[in-house]
């Protein structure tokens, strides 16, 4: 499912027929993210993420919903412990996994953002993305390696001065392998992200 949706980005780059294709923003954003929040939590496992993120928009069509394409690079760092001791079969286990461990991620994602102008100082916007990543710690819930990040967020931009913005972000995202590899469990996360962006 991952893969596909991956090849589907690829025909929306190249179909969207509008003469203002460019690239036309930057922005740099932080984040954290959790599984234990007021939506949902999980017993099985504690999973707290910091993002670091380069976002790139690339224009496909301004009209009344504007449309980008977007490459984001990112490197997370995430701690993770296993907290049910059931989950897992032999003592060997336990001990390996049921102490505070941490990931680093290292994320390549590449998605869509549909936007519309509200004002001329505020922006909303809906994204969703995919990525393949390198994550260099195995848990009991994700071998280490090769896996796929899925995001999907709603935000907000907010004009401060001539082609800068604020941006306010909460997202989604699962982590998982597309079963490539066992275990595939994952980790999911409520997040809440904020960035800076420059329009050029």
């Amino acid at each position: 499912m991952k893969v596909l949706f991956i090849f589907l980005l690829f025909p929306t780059f190249l179909l969207a027929q509008h003469s203002e294709r460019k690239f036309h923003r930057v922005a740099v954003h932080y984040g954290t993210g959790n599984i234990n929040n007021f939506l949902f939590n999980d017993t099985d496992y504690a999973y707290k993420v910091e993002f670091r993120k380069v976002q790139l928009y690339y224009r496909l069509k301004r009209k009344k919903l504007n449309l980008d394409l977007l490459f984001q690079p990112e490197w997370n760092t995430a701690r993770h412990e296993l907290l049910n001791y059931w989950f897992v079969n032999t003592d060997a286990e336990r001990e390996e996994f049921m102490q505070e461990k941490k990931i680093e991620e290292y994320i390549l994602n590449l998605g869509v953002v549909i936007s519309k102008e509200i004002l001329p100082w505020l922006e909303v916007y809906a994204l969703g993305s995919i990525g393949p990543g390198y994550f260099d710690t195995r848990t009991e819930r994700l071998a280490k390696g090769f896996a796929f990040s899925d995001n999907i967020a709603l935000g907000i931009n907010l004009g401060f001065m001539k082609n800068w913005s604020i941006n306010i972000q909460p997202s989604f995202r699962h982590v998982s392998n597309a079963n490539l590899k066992v275990p595939n469990g994952g980790y999911n996360s409520l997040n809440i992200e904020a960035g800076l962006a420059n329009d050029f």
